[in-house]
This record gives C-alpha cells, structure tokens and sequence, in this order.
C-alpha cells in the first residue's frame, strides 16, 4: 500500500499504523511528500522493481485527498482501491481533486465533528462511480486519530480491515465491511453508507477458463509493469466478488433488490 501523509506531517507519525498493518500481511510504502506525482511514482516505481502484489493508495488529511487525485491519473489495474481516513479535500480544491475520475473501490472513515468531513459526501462520495462505503465515526474520534494505530475503536482498526480485504482478499474482512450491519455494531461508528451498483452482475459473470492459468502466469513474470497490472486485475476481480457476495446478503440490500423486482 501506498500512504499520503498529511499536511505537516512524516511517514513516523503514522508509524503506529503501518507496524498493524504489517503485523496483518500489508506493506506500506511512505514518500515523503503526499504530491500526487510522488505517489503516481511510487506506485510505478514498486511495479517497475517487479512488486507482483496489488498495489493500493491510502492517505490522512492531505494525503488522503491526493491519494484520490493519483488514482485517478493511474491505469487500470496500477492500483485496486483507495483509502481516506480521514481527508478527502477535494470541496476546497486542493489539487483539483477529481471525484468524477475514481473508478476503483474507495472508502472514505471521518469523525462527525472533522472539518473535511463538511461537504466530503455530497461533493466526493456521492460522485464516485465505484463500489464504496462511507463511515462516519463519533465526534471525539480525532482528525489525527489513524496515528494511534489500529486499536479497537480506532479509524486505524477500519483502516486495517479495507486494507486486509483489499489487498489479501480476507473474506471476514469483506463481510464485516460490506454488510452495513456489521460496520454500525463497530466502536464510536454512528453512520455507515454502502453502495454497490454491480454486485448482482459481477456475481453473475461466469469466471473465465483461463484465469487461474493466467494468474499463476503473470506472477511469476513481474519483469514489466504490464504483467504486475494484469496480476492485479485478476485479482481485483476475485476481491471484488467477495463484496458482492457479502453487500447481496444483507437483509437490507435483499430488500431493496426485492422491492426493485
């Protein structure tokens, strides 16, 4: 994973974070600038070194809003999904953030009281055209509350759980993010949103022949960093459906699907 750091802020501070992460299976690689560029080359950097794994941005504060911006200026398959906790500048303009050009699954977690919560969802959340979940945390949750780590109760400990079912495609990770029902019973979350307009048609697909072939194929040749995006690709796809799978089964969602026909 890739992390934008917040504004004043160095790669130590979230030190905490990234040994949790670590401990759980996920690397972090840190620049030491949360510009857009750097983390664009970054990401291309680890592909180039032949890093066969999927590839996901994340970020706080600032580097939560750049995070966006590098996502969107990446190809399909460079990187799997994107993490805010908290930012998500993009109503102020910083670096122009593109909502309108994030296709990759995203999940935004904010204290109800932060002020880059204010006008996060309607002008950011509500424009991604990807699977997504929107968290809101209670109000003494802090701005700078992903330093601690992933301690129960923590943005961290969310952090933790998108990251492991990202990255490592965790199934008890997918279920407990993508049915809303689990996310509400979490510590200090007062608010959960969860949209995934494919789910039905993404299980629907039938897996093609030559996946698992494939799969193997380009993880063994990570010389290029077209073998390592097509890697990711497969792997997103089988990621992906273990949301679907999770997202679908929830009472509210049957519901929903129920009274749509």
């Amino acid at each position: 994973m890739v992390w934008g750091v917040g504004a004043a802020t160095t790669c130590v501070m979230y030190a905490p974070l990234f040994r949790d992460l670590a401990k759980k299976g996920v690397a972090t690689a840190c620049p030491t600038s949360a510009n857009p560029q750097h983390l664009v080359k970054t990401v291309r950097f680890l592909s180039a070194e032949g890093i066969s794994f999927p590839i996901a941005l994340g970020g706080h504060s600032y580097g939560g809003n750049t995070a966006q911006v590098a996502a969107s200026m990446l190809g399909e398959g460079e990187v799997v999904g994107i993490g805010n906790f908290p930012g998500g500048l993009c109503p102020l303009g910083v670096f122009g953030c593109n909502a309108h050009g994030v296709r990759v699954p995203f999940m935004a977690v904010s204290p109800s009281s932060d002020v880059n919560q204010i006008g996060v969802k309607e002008n950011v959340f509500n424009f991604i055209q990807a699977p997504k979940i929107w968290v809101s945390m209670s109000a003494w949750v802090g701005h700078s509350d992903v330093m601690k780590g992933a301690v129960q109760g923590s943005i961290g400990e969310l952090a933790l759980l998108w990251f492991r079912w990202l990255l490592l495609q965790d199934t008890s990770s997918a279920e407990i993010l993508w049915r809303s029902g689990q996310l509400n019973q979490y510590p200090n979350v007062i608010d959960v949103d969860i949209e995934f307009d494919n789910a039905r048609r993404l299980l629907s697909e039938e897996e093609e022949e030559e996946e698992e072939n494939n799969l193997a194929a380009f993880a063994t040749n990570t010389t290029t960093t077209a073998a390592t995006n097509s890697t990711s690709v497969v792997v997103m796809r089988r990621t992906m459906k273990l949301a679907a799978k999770a997202f679908l089964e929830q009472p509210r969602t049957q519901q929903r699907l129920s009274a749509a026909g």
